[in-house]
């Protein structure tokens, strides 16, 4: 190495440095390109690491859901568990591996090629580093032997044959490298400025990867999306959904808030047995159990009667019985009434459900006797 120039050159002021504004500013506007391509490729890299991520998160809430639902029984939302696992299983296993692998070949390599020349061209740079030092060492050199030998000529002292012989040998060395640093820095300059000028054209290639490798993973997101979304288009959100919310919370859908006090723990509930069904009685039956005690009407609390203007309502059809409107307070009434006797509601609705056939039946005999 050069080493020892250099540390000759320290003494060479600025206004004695080879200077070239030519090259000056083409190697300005190649380090502006070299500290930026690191830049580009982390933030590609970014993106690729983010989409595998999206990818394997996916697969994991896939999982939890799945976990989850197997422990209850069926639930319209199972179809929906079942196949987002399948459409993420599919999707981590085949086709954004494929579509990863493309973009690092395409995008990602692209940027590794650029980054190759650039690093070659960072090399020349430091070798032409290295052999300015040596233009100015002998350039200094030269000059002060020259001054020397002027100065023994005009004294006239007879200048020595080994002074003689260190001028001709360092105007030698440095005409060799004035010409090879000439030739090289030339080529070197030019080459800089061919890469700005092309700046846009070099790195094109890698944005229209980044772009179509891009569209692609959108476009198998897209597709894994749609094996569920249609089946997303039947669901029914609960419509006790905020309710059962408040309830865990221990905040009640009209807004109270939770006592900080300490309570002592409720007792536990004890459900009675499903409502005993109304059947035919025999004599070989055995004595069945009367059916369970539901509050009578008057237990039920009234309806509202605050005009439309203060209590805005909403118009409920109630099936056979018409519409109905009902108010905000009437639903807070229908909410208390139900947390005080919830107990004999879920039975009396489990009554109905099991035999909504033989209700219905009953209810149109009695509309027909009512019509004669």
């Amino acid at each position: 190495m050069f080493q020892k120039f250099k540390r000759k050159v320290l003494g060479v002021g600025q206004d004695q440095k080879t200077v070239d504004s030519t090259f000056d500013a083409a190697q300005a506007n190649f380090m502006k390109l070299h500290e930026l391509l690191p830049t580009i490729r982390k933030h590609i890299s970014t993106f690729l690491s983010h989409s595998r991520g999206w990818v394997h998160s996916q697969a994991l809430v896939s999982e939890d859901f799945s976990a989850l639902f197997a422990t209850a029984e069926p639930h319209q939302l199972g179809e929906v568990v079942s196949e987002h696992k399948r459409s993420a299983e599919d999707l981590s296993k085949a086709k954004y591996e494929e579509e990863a692998k493309k973009f690092d070949e395409g995008c990602l390599a692209k940027v590794n090629q650029i980054a190759e020349q650039f690093n070659a061209l960072k090399a020349r740079l430091e070798a032409r580093e290295e052999m300015r030092s040596q233009l100015d060492y002998y350039r200094v050199k030269v000059g002060e032997l020259q001054a020397k030998r002027d100065k023994a000529a005009a004294s006239g002292v007879k200048e020595p044959p080994k002074d003689v012989e260190r001028l001709d040998r360092n105007e030698k060395n440095l005409e060799e490298v004035q010409k090879s640093f000439t030739d090289k820095n030339n080529q070197l300059t030019q080459d800089l400025l061919r890469v700005w000028d092309n700046r846009l054209d070099l790195f094109g290639p890698v944005l229209v990867e980044f772009l179509r490798g891009q569209n692609n993973f959108a476009s198998i997101f897209s597709s894994s999306a749609q094996h569920t979304n249609h089946l997303l288009q039947n669901y029914v959100h609960p419509p006790s959904w905020n309710e059962l919310l408040g309830s865990v919370s221990g905040i009640l859908n009209s807004g109270a808030p939770v006592s900080t006090e300490s309570k002592q723990p409720s007792p536990p509930v004890t459900r009675p047995p499903p409502p005993f069904a109304p059947s035919v009685a025999s004599s070989s039956s055995p004595a069945q159990p009367p059916p369970p005690a539901y509050p009578p009407p008057s237990a039920i609390p009234p309806p509202s009667h605050f005009p439309s203007s203060s209590q805005p309502s909403v118009a409920v059809d109630m099936g056979a019985a018409g519409t109905h409107n009902v108010t905000m307070q009437d639903a807070q009434h229908a909410a208390a009434f139900y947390q005080q006797n919830k107990t004999q509601v879920d039975a009396a609705a489990r009554f109905g459900l099991a035999h909504k056939d033989q209700i219905a039946s009953a209810a149109q005999t009695a509309q027909s006797f009512q019509k004669h």
